[in-house]
């Protein structure tokens, strides 16, 4: 998959993976044999953390429109505001050689994450606590009542995202360092 964008431009990314039309707003910043690495952008242009998405789930890629130009703009503002990244996940990011290396980054690290899988269906957010070559078992947290906590095994073949930093499951872990 090569589309003519430079990883300067912002890009509206949609995807296949759940009924409904999914997209992303954010650039692409790592291109792997099977999957990208996208930094998101939040609805007000801010960052909204980073993801891996398999290439085989896009099914279109815009990068130019009256919207992305809108963004455009936001981001820059929040930038000259020092008020892009309130979170310093660029700074957590790590290199990394692909799907299946940053999902075993993610359980070596103990990170929260989110999986997005054709199998469920909602966005699971935890901590891998085990994998192998065909599953991982994601300690599956309910944000609601943290104290209802199960053992989701998902089989890594139907995986179609993952949010491997992001600002929700940065305050998720944040807030379990205080418990």
């Amino acid at each position: 998959m090569k589309y003519n964008y430079t990883e300067e431009d912002l890009l509206e990314l949609h995807f296949f993976d759940t009924n409904e039309d999914s997209f992303s707003l954010g650039y692409i910043i790592k291109e792997f044999d099977d999957s990208i690495l996208i930094e998101s952008i939040s609805e007000y242009g801010t960052l909204l953390g980073y993801q891996i998405r398999m290439k085989n789930i896009i099914k279109k890629i815009i990068w130019k429109s009256d919207y992305i130009d809108i963004f455009n703009f936001h981001i820059s503002y929040n930038k000259k505001l020092n008020a892009f990244d309130n979170y310093k996940l660029g700074e957590e990011l790590w290199e990394f050689n692909g799907f299946q290396d940053g999902l075993m980054d993610c359980y070596n690290m103990g990170l929260n994450i989110s999986i997005i899988s054709e199998d469920l269906e909602y966005v699971a957010m935890g901590e891998i606590i085990s994998i192998d070559d065909e599953n991982i078992i994601l300690l599956d947290k309910d944000i609601n009542n943290l104290e209802e906590h199960f053992e989701n095994t998902i089989a890594i073949e139907s995986i179609t995202g993952i949010e491997i930093l992001s600002i929700e499951n940065h305050l998720l872990t944040e807030y379990e360092k205080t418990l």
